[in-house]
């Protein structure tokens, strides 16, 4: 029976980190308010600063916005690099940045469109050199190159509904509140 055979060649992009140069890239993410309504327009602020004494290059951010909420087209503000967005995840190329406390920050903002609480998690994702406490990419709680920030849209019930709410079992210190309270009807 015939066979294909392919003897093409396939050119392939390696990107290397110079690891003879190591940097210390941190990153922080706020959000303008913890508890929102529908409709509610909210603003995000990603900070990333460079704590060694040597320049970092070729970095870059991934930002996973939760698909429960609404992008708001235009909103990106950058103090240095490019942003972009595809699906609900942000990509922002911020470049170069400097030794010694080099701090850049994106800022943009989402629309809340369905009761819950919304996730959202952001992280170096790219530096051409290697960071001494943290890898770019790898997802790895507790390094200071992730943060994730939440916010809640409080769920509205009719009197003898309920409803079962749940978030990942990772998170710590969790506090459920009802009709505003500021004392917490749950925890864990």
């Amino acid at each position: 029976c015939p066979a294909a055979i392919s003897t093409g060649r396939v050119m392939a992009t390696i990107d290397a980190q110079d690891c003879t140069k190591e940097v210390d890239l941190a990153l922080k993410k706020s959000i303008s308010t913890k508890i929102a309504q529908i409709g509610d327009v909210l603003t995000y602020t990603l900070k990333v600063w460079n704590e060694s004494n040597t320049n970092a290059t070729g970095v870059e951010v991934t930002d996973s916005i939760a698909t429960t909420v609404q992008f708001q087209t235009g909103s990106f503000t950058a103090s240095r690099g490019t942003a972009s967005i595809t699906g609900n995840v942000i990509k922002w190329a911020i470049g170069n940045i400097t030794a010694n406390g080099d701090t850049v920050t994106l800022t943009y903002q989402v629309k809340a469109i369905q009761e819950g609480v919304h996730f959202n998690t952001a992280e170096i994702s790219k530096t051409n050199e290697k960071d001494i406490d943290s890898t770019p990419g790898n997802g790895k709680e507790g390094e200071d190159d992730i943060d994730r920030q939440c916010f809640t849209v409080p769920v509205k019930l009719c009197v003898g509904e309920k409803v079962q709410v749940t978030v990942a079992a990772s998170l710590t210190n969790v506090q459920w509140f009802k009709n505003g309270s500021t004392t917490p009807v749950a925890t864990g």
